[in-house]
């Protein structure tokens, strides 16, 4: 019998071991992509509660992000990025409408487009002062 429910199993072994709040959208969706299929998990705790912890944690991580402070997100997305070596142009280049879980949970995808639009702008406008 495993220690950790599903849910607790993402979210202490995978998605906490993943710096920021966009890669960890971007590592939801793209286990949604493959049905939520994660061997792990489905290996300790079945086929369909695995599935269901990746889709209750992909809602749960997109509502976090719709939640958050610009400012925080900035911040959270810097350090990601500088974590990984990559520019925090780089680490806002992504397209919002992938990172939508399959049970958006009241959350809006025009939000989350509007936030990842203001990410890349600020991450433009901190590399123009930066070459200034």
């Amino acid at each position: 019998m495993p220690l950790l429910s599903a849910a607790e199993d993402i979210k202490e072994r995978t998605l906490r071991r993943i710096a920021g709040a966009l890669n960890r959208l971007r590592y939801l969706a793209e286990l949604r992509r493959s049905r939520y299929q994660h061997w792990g998990l489905q290996r300790t705790h079945g086929e369909e509660p695995a599935a269901e912890a990746c889709r209750e944690a992909h809602s749960a991580e997109f509502l976090g992000v719709l939640r958050s402070d610009l400012d925080d997100l900035v911040e959270d997305t810097t350090v990601a990025a500088h974590a990984s070596g990559a520019e925090l142009e780089a680490a806002c280049d992504v397209e919002a409408e992938e990172l939508v879980p399959e049970k958006a949970g009241g959350g809006s995808p025009r939000h989350l487009s509007a936030l990842v639009f203001a990410l890349r702008k600020l991450a433009w406008a901190r590399r123009k002062k930066q070459e200034r």
